[in-house]
């Protein structure tokens, strides 16, 4: 390898003496900073100077990047949807923040790009989310301690309880309960705030909890035992494209035709449903596929 390498950087000398002259050609053409693309294809480098911003917290704050010249900022753009942002979300909680968030130099920022509060509240079900971050909890727990090895699989199982239609109200005084247990009796930072998901969800929609537990219904339409898709036989033209990308064979024809329309409106069947979503993704341009 070592002797690759050697003859690798010799042949690379000699091309770079017989093209001298073309070198230096090019460089009197070469790109400005602004328009380089570095290697990798990143549009950014150590060293290079980060443009002023300015950010709104959900509070309604603001702040711009230049106030925190001289810290070591972190920013993290997210977006609710979008599964690879959620499954960093833990690595960087665990990993950065914890061992970071006592420097008064270091500060990390959460960034949904024009992506509003409501969007984020209407397609991300905070049980789920509290549900994720429990998941990565017990994979990462070492099991030295009890609170965090035993309870966080305690608070995880309740959690999926919840989520699969099968809560009860006293569910929700448990996973309190239980959450600061483990808060307080753990040994190390994971265990520490691995219950923070859980207590924070809870207090700020419990009305997402509730509706779990109560109304078997999930508000943002993220678990798959409490939702169902439905198709609306006003805007349904017939066109079939739904049932062409149903791997079930749930969709059928109704006898129904809508007012305007010349084909029958289709209708799903629950019992052989398996909630995929692939008919809604076939449905994009009419848009007759809801979830209930």
């Amino acid at each position: 390898m070592t002797f690759l390498m050697a003859a690798f950087m010799m042949l690379a000398a000699c091309n770079n003496a017989s093209k001298k002259s073309e070198t230096t050609a090019a460089a009197e053409q070469a790109p400005t900073q602004d328009t380089i693309v570095y290697e990798h294809e990143y549009l950014v480098k150590v060293g290079d100077m980060a443009p002023d911003f300015t950010l709104k917290y959900t509070d309604g704050s603001e702040f711009t990047l230049s106030a925190l010249r001289g810290k070591v900022v972190m920013l993290q753009f997210t977006a609710s949807w979008c599964g690879i942002c959620r499954g960093e979300m833990p690595h960087i909680e665990s990993r950065i923040w914890q061992p970071h968030k006592d420097n008064a130099d270091f500060v990390l920022v959460g960034v949904d790009r024009e992506e509003p509060r409501e969007v984020v509240e209407e397609y991300t079900c905070m049980v789920d989310l509290a549900k994720f971050f429990l998941e990565f909890t017990v994979d990462e727990s070492c099991g030295k301690c009890a609170p965090c090895r035993i309870g966080t699989v305690r608070l995880l199982e309740i959690l999926t309880k919840i989520t699969e239609g099968n809560g009860e109200m006293e569910d929700l005084d448990k996973l309190e309960e239980l959450a600061n247990y483990i808060k307080s009796a753990s040994l190390c930072g994971l265990g520490q705030t691995a219950p923070n998901p859980v207590l924070s969800t809870l207090a700020n929609f419990r009305d997402e909890y509730i509706a779990h537990i109560v109304d078997k219904k999930c508000p943002a339409g993220v678990c798959k035992n409490l939702m169902t898709y439905k198709i609306d036989q006003e805007k349904c033209i017939g066109c079939g494209m739904c049932m062409r990308q149903c791997p079930a064979d749930a969709i059928y024809k109704t006898d129904y035709v809508a007012p305007g329309h010349k084909l029958p409106s289709l209708a799903i069947d629950a019992s052989k449903c398996v909630k995929c979503g692939a008919c809604m993704t076939g449905c994009k341009k009419i848009n007759a596929i809801y979830k209930d």
